[in-house]
């Protein structure tokens, strides 16, 4: 019935209001068929084959277990046997987070995106002034299509329900991703226990222009 958001961003990107962020996401899903989602985009990189997600005062030179976030801690912020919850990362070498991905995902719930494989750097685009990552997940949830090949549009409705499910969000991701950024190949696992897609939009999208973007 309503969507409730905690931004933190740059000088308020502590650990600890990271770590605080987390605990608020969880106290404020009650319900089993509330949808926690998770957007974390800057930069992060793995120490000691670790995946961590560096916090706005991470020391390069210190133990990034004191500054920064371990992808664990994520994963088991976030699984829950009875809820579902999605996590996006939008960071460089984001796709080392999947090769970590702890116990069972068919138990927890947790449906992850990641902005590049482990070997991969995520690509920003000063025209966005974000990641194309990111690019392409705003205009999945709003419904945007744009120009492919010869001229065929591609919209993330593809069944035209005036709706985005997490199926429909997956596609369009890779496919958008690839055309803004041809080195750079998302991440994307879910529970094989899904047995349909999540509605994400909670209000009829645009309809699709009749010219795509570019």
């Amino acid at each position: 019935e309503s969507v409730k958001v905690k931004l933190i961003a740059d000088e308020e990107a502590s650990r600890s209001a990271i770590l605080e962020g987390l605990r608020w996401l969880n106290k404020e899903a009650k319900f089993d068929n509330d949808i926690r989602v998770v957007l974390i985009a800057g930069h992060g990189g793995i120490v000691d084959d670790t995946y961590y997600f560096y916090s706005h005062f991470r020391d390069p030179n210190a133990d990034p277990e004191e500054d920064s976030i371990r992808w664990s801690i994520f994963w088991e912020k976030l699984k829950r046997p009875n809820s579902n919850a999605f996590l996006f990362v939008d960071t460089c070498h984001a796709g080392k987070a999947s090769k970590d991905f702890l116990g069972n995902p068919d138990a927890t719930g947790v449906l992850f995106f990641s902005a590049s494989t482990a070997e991969q750097t995520s690509a920003e685009d000063p025209t966005f002034k974000h990641g194309v990552f990111t690019q392409a997940l705003l205009e999945a949830l709003k419904g945007e299509c744009y120009r492919q090949g010869d001229q065929t549009s591609v919209c993330p409705d593809e069944n035209n329900d005036k709706h985005i499910d997490s199926g429909e969000l997956e596609r369009f991701i890779q496919r958008r991703v690839e055309k803004l950024n041809s080195e750079q190949t998302p991440v994307v696992l879910k529970p094989t226990t899904l047995t349909r897609p999540i509605r994400l939009t909670t209000f009829p999208i645009v309809d699709c222009p009749e010219t795509p973007q570019p």
